[in-house]
């Protein structure tokens, strides 16, 4: 073998090449690793500082205007001086602004000296210099903090606004909801309890006020842990009520409170210790574990005089929802949906002209030799066609839902805070169709009409807003409605036709005579229905129908810290 051949076959030295070539590949991604890991670090540490710093600098706003704070004796400036010190990291490299922040609006730097601030941005800025990669990059990190007041409110469609006396619905609706059959409702609507006592009465394991809205937790624990906090021997009622829940649910079903109380970040303690309504929380933990509606009652009968029976269904798609949080913080129902189903049985008639029917009824119109006469010479002969009407008339009411915003919290010498209601349009529609018999002169006609029709009414209502003084208007006992607490459907008062057939009868030449008479007697009816019906509902149901119950809660935390979202 010759040696180039000898050559070509010796593969020595073959790996060493490819190591050669991985290991370059390898040490440029081990360099760039370690300097992005060094960017981050430093990334991290500088969000630290800023956020320690902003706190220091939010803390030291006293109601001074901008100019003051920011001076170079200024409160804020030495704030930011020893926060610098405090947490070894140069003053020279942190930049204060001052500045205003509402809720969720963003920062809003101080125009000017004279401004107050309730906000500050601190900046903390370094350079890093990489380890293998030439030169290195600048990097900063911002923070806000806010020193805001804060405090927690309710708003419900419903809940706050249940007539206990009259339990018979509620029956149905509780019950479903919890898979348990509870007789009474006066003691859950009048116990009031805090986030505290549940957690610390929690069957198996004590639970702070946080925890408890972050755990999830039985809701059979729930009950037991709610009658515990309330056996102080004056609730002997509301705690054999939730005992006998509580026995009665046989599922593990897992729930957490704040799925259904929001609570901002950093005001858990402010929700600690207000009283929040039973029945309330109860309910709100029951849209948790039905996920669709907190109320659904899927039928109920009420008897109208002049009516006759009505059918009603009820549906609440969320319950009153609790909130607590600065100036800023909403909370809001989403929608009500209520269906009312009047069973109608009236008897109404109408004049025709014989002499037009002729052709088509002539075996039931029995004219006579003078009668025939009219006809022939134009005239015109009266007879009564009687309709019987037996239908229902559907009735669809919706509301879009309420909306409440804490937009003020005075921490002065009357403490108060100011709530601004919205409230949705309330729509009621009804689509109607009715089929009547007719009789003539004694004799049967069947099925001779039917009439389509349309009607509906909508309600707006721009409420003032509501002021709560602090303490003497805070909690469960001091709930003030908005909005209209009737439900009129007096729009609905006039039915229009949309679309009217005959049917088994040959009426075209009278069918405007008859249309008449059954829309005359169709309306009559809804008026009735909006006279004696709407009153008994708001107080079969116990509903404020299209407006919004607002209730303050807790204590008014003023000057409170927090680092924005």
């Amino acid at each position: 073998m010759s040696r180039w051949h000898r050559r070509v076959g010796d593969e020595r030295g073959t790996v060493l090449v490819f190591v050669a070539l991985t290991m370059t590949v390898l040490i440029g991604s081990t360099a760039l690793a370690v300097d992005i890991g060094q960017l981050t670090a430093r990334n991290r540490g500088l969000q630290a500082v800023a956020d320690a710093v902003a706190i220091d600098a939010a803390r030291a706003i006293n109601g001074s205007n901008a100019g003051l704070l920011m001076a170079a004796s200024g409160a804020v400036t030495a704030a930011v001086q020893n926060g610098a010190v405090r947490n070894n990291f140069p003053y020279a490299q942190l930049q204060t602004e001052l500045g205003t922040k509402t809720g969720s609006n963003p920062f809003v730097p101080a125009p000017s000296g004279s401004t107050i601030p309730n906000a500050a941005r601190i900046t903390a800025s370094d350079h890093v210099s990489f380890g293998f990669a030439p030169g290195g990059r600048d990097t900063s990190r911002p923070a806000v903090a806010v020193k805001d007041d804060r405090a927690g409110f309710s708003i419900g469609s419903f809940l706050v606004g249940v007539n206990p006396p009259d339990n018979s619905i509620l029956d149905q609706v509780f019950g479903d909801s919890f898979g348990a059959h509870v007789l009474a409702y006066d003691g859950l609507f009048n116990a009031n309890l805090t986030l505290r006592a549940i957690g610390l009465n929690m069957p198996v394991t004590a639970l702070s006020p946080t925890q408890l809205l972050n755990t999830s937790v039985s809701v059979k624990d729930l009950m037991l842990a709610s009658a515990a906090a309330l056996n102080d021997g004056s609730h002997t009622a509301t705690v054999n009520v939730l005992n006998a829940m509580a026995a009665s649910i046989t599922s593990t079903t897992m729930v957490k409170l704040g799925d259904a109380i929001k609570v901002a970040a950093g005001s858990e303690q402010a929700a600690a210790d207000a009283q929040i309504n039973l029945l309330q929380m109860l309910t709100a933990t029951a849209l948790v574990v039905d996920g669709t509606h907190a109320i659904n009652v899927p039928a109920a009968n009420v008897n109208v005089p002049g009516v006759g029976n009505v059918a009603v269904t009820l549906e609440v798609i969320t319950p009153a929802q609790t909130a607590w949080g600065p100036v800023g913080t909403s909370a809001e129902n989403e929608q009500l949906h209520l269906t009312l189903t009047p069973q109608i049985h009236l008897t109404t008639s109408a004049t025709v002209n014989a002499c037009s029917l002729q052709s088509t009824l002539s075996s039931v119109l029995s004219l006579n030799a003078g009668e025939l006469l009219t006809c022939l010479t134009g005239g015109f002969v009266a007879r009564v066609i009687s309709l019987d009407l037996n239908a229902s008339i559907p009735i669809d009411l919706s509301v879009a839902g309420a909306k409440a915003t804490l937009t003020n919290i005075n921490c002065g010498a009357s403490p108060s805070i100011t709530l601004h209601p919205e409230l949705q349009p309330l729509t009621l529609n009804s689509n109607v169709d009715l089929t009547f018999t007719a009789t003539l002169l004694g004799n049967s006609l069947g099925n001779v009409l039917r009439v389509r029709g349309s009607a509906g009414a909508h309600v707006q209502s721009t409420p003032p807003d509501q002021t709560f003084l602090y303490p003497s208007e805070f909690g469960p006992a001091h709930t003030k409605t908005v909005g209209s607490n009737t439900l009129s459907a007096a729009g609905m008062t006039t039915l229009t036709a949309t679309d009217t057939t005959l049917l088994n009868a040959n009426l075209g030449p009278v069918l405007s005579a008859v249309s008449t008479a059954a829309l005359s007697v169709v309306n009559s009816t809804m008026v009735q229905i909006d006279t004696n019906l709407t009153s008994r509902l708001r107080k079969l149901l116990g509903l404020n129908i299209g407006g919004a119950d607002l209730t303050a809660l807790g204590d008014i935390e003023c000057g409170k810290l927090r680092l924005a979202e």
